[in-house]
């Protein structure tokens, strides 16, 4: 676990997984305060000693130094724009350094603590699904008077479950995004591979309901004598709605990006459409081509005479470097909006 100075914000490094391309990252938590103001779950991509996490709102890029004992790094609000685009806002960036909480030699310790945490996610499903069997919340009462439960831990660790689905979706997107294929025979094989592996439609939202299923039968149930400390369980109940609120943003933003990645433009057709730029023929009146017609309209600067670039089939001409990142976003023109997954299709 690494902490802030203040001790204000901490972030839980809770598990190493693979995901479905086979990559480890880590699923970690970061915890702000005890008012659970802004608690979520991130994933953490590392490359040696550089480390990459976002959660909902925010961009962190960091470097883990002096011996793995201190994260130092940058923070970027991410900001909306059109649907699926969101960049980081150089407006809102600022630095941060989180140091770490234990000792070196307090490793066991770490992984007791991630292994209680797992365990408390198992117990806290298999109790929301006996929730979810019985027929009332007054079963829940009988069966549970005169016993110690702690209902606002088991909400807490439900909301926890949601919010991985969140940190899930979060980064499937990531991967989405980053798909490039070669032909459209490739881009069905390689979606349908990644499909058969759980980055689906279906799949997603599948875990999305059950979760949030789940945890409202927790809440509903919650016998109503047992509020040992109001306050906390008041404090738990606004992060599991908080949770509840960011699942359906995360998975706006992975329909997004599975719709994108299945309409992507293929390499082997980017290809076809490179061709050299030459001098401009004047027209037929004797007047020269229009000066817009040597500008690139993704980037506004002009081709250079000589050198390659892409034009469609539409006869709009971008730079390649252009071309491809606009094509990755989008399968429309960004000239005439010409949809060139439809020229696929037929």
């Amino acid at each position: 676990a690494f902490s802030s100075r203040s001790r204000k914000y901490e972030l839980q490094i809770v598990r190493q997984v693979k995901d479905e391309l086979g990559e480890p990252y880590y699923i970690a938590r970061h915890v702000t305060d005890k008012s659970k103001k802004d608690d979520q779950v991130i994933i953490i991509t590392m490359d040696r000693n550089a480390l990459y996490y976002e959660d909902f709102e925010t961009q962190c890029v960091g470097s883990i130094v002096s011996g793995g004992k201190k994260i130092i790094g940058s923070v970027a609000q991410l900001q909306g724009g059109q649907p699926g685009f969101f960049v980081p806002s150089k407006d809102s960036e600022h630095s941060f350094v989180l140091e770490r909480t234990e000792q070196s030699d307090a490793d066991e310790i770490n992984l007791l603590r991630s292994k209680l945490l797992i365990a408390r996610a198992g117990r806290a499903l298999s109790f929301a699904s006996w929730c979810g069997s019985v027929s009332s919340p007054r079963v829940v009462n009988e069966r549970f008077i005169g016993r110690k439960v702690d209902w606002a831990e088991i909400v807490e660790d439900m909301s926890w479950l949601c919010e991985e689905i969140s940190a899930t979706m979060r980064r499937q997107v990531h991967i989405l995004n980053d798909l490039t294929f070669e032909d459209v025979s490739l881009r069905k094989l390689e979606l349908e591979k990644l499909a058969r592996k759980g980055i689906s439609r279906f799949q997603t939202h599948q875990n999305w309901d059950a979760a949030t299923i789940l945890l409202s039968k927790v809440k509903e149930n919650y016998p109503s004598g047992s509020i040992h400390d109001a306050d906390h369980m008041a404090s738990v109940r606004r992060f599991s709605d908080q949770v509840v609120q960011r699942m359906q943003p995360c998975f706006d933003r992975f329909d997004a990006a599975l719709r994108k990645a299945s309409k992507r433009v293929c390499l082997a057709d980017m290809r076809k459409w490179e061709q050299v730029c030459e001098p401009k023929s004047k027209t037929a009146g004797g007047d020269s081509t229009p000066d817009e017609d040597m500008l690139c309209v993704i980037c506004c600067d002009r081709f250079e005479l000589g050198k390659k670039r892409i034009v469609t089939t539409c006869e709009h001409a971008f730079h390649i470097a252009c071309a491809h990142d606009w094509f990755k976003e989008s399968s429309q023109c960004p000239t005439c909006r010409l949809d060139f997954s439809r020229e696929d299709e037929n």
